[in-house]
């Protein structure tokens, strides 16, 4: 019996020591497999990342590349605005400076109009006064008021005042005219500078769209 005891613990135990040796087997060889399984997957996932990680920096610079790009036209925009409204500015001044010469040539009459109206009622004045000292010349020197002798002077006096209004009165008419319809030329002249360059700002928008 004690033989037989020591037969079967031995055989537990070495059957023990089998179980033991085929688990670690059969665990160490489920592992490697794992392992083996394992590696590919991880492979893939670390080739999906960077491919992720390409593109992501691909679109990066290509925003960036953008972003230049549209700067580069912005600017380029604002230069060509810029130049344009250079270009305006003297497009308009040259209009302005063509509106003066037009409004002088119209206007380089005028004061010989003004200085008829102001003068021609001074010189009826003075012929007036003239005529008047005549006829009391006359009177001196004939001893006598008659109406012969005080005609002469008196009549010469009326001449001289109504030639000098005649010729002040439609001077100054004229002059007020022209005065008026130069100012109404000037502003026409100021509203087609005007037009002028409304219709060159349509155009160069027209063209940029």
């Amino acid at each position: 019996r004690g033989g037989g005891a020591d037969q079967a613990d031995q055989a537990g135990q070495g059957g023990g020591a089998g179980r033991a040796d085929q688990a670690d087997q059969g665990g160490g060889a489920g592992r490697a497999v794992q392992a083996e399984r394992a590696t590919p997957a991880a492979q893939a996932a670390r080739a999906v990342r960077a491919a992720r990680a390409v593109q992501a920096a691909r679109a990066t610079r290509a925003g960036r590349a953008d972003q230049v790009a549209q700067a580069d036209q912005a600017d380029q925009a604002g230069r060509s605005m810029e130049i344009d409204q250079d270009q305006l500015e003297v497009v308009y001044r040259d209009l302005r400076v063509a509106a003066h010469r037009q409004l002088a040539k119209f206007d380089q009459r005028l004061p010989v109009l003004a200085t008829t109206g102001s003068v021609c009622p001074f010189l009826g004045l003075f012929g007036t006064v003239w005529g008047v000292m005549t006829a009391f010349l006359d009177i001196s020197t004939q001893g006598s008021t008659n109406i012969v002798v005080v005609a002469p002077g008196i009549a010469e006096a009326l001449i001289t005042t109504i030639a000098g209004l005649a010729v002040a009165i439609p001077a100054m008419v004229g002059y007020n005219y022209f005065v008026q319809r130069s100012r109404t030329l000037g502003l026409e002249l100021e509203d087609l500078a005007t037009a002028v360059l409304n219709i060159l700002q349509l155009r160069g928008r027209h063209e940029r769209l």
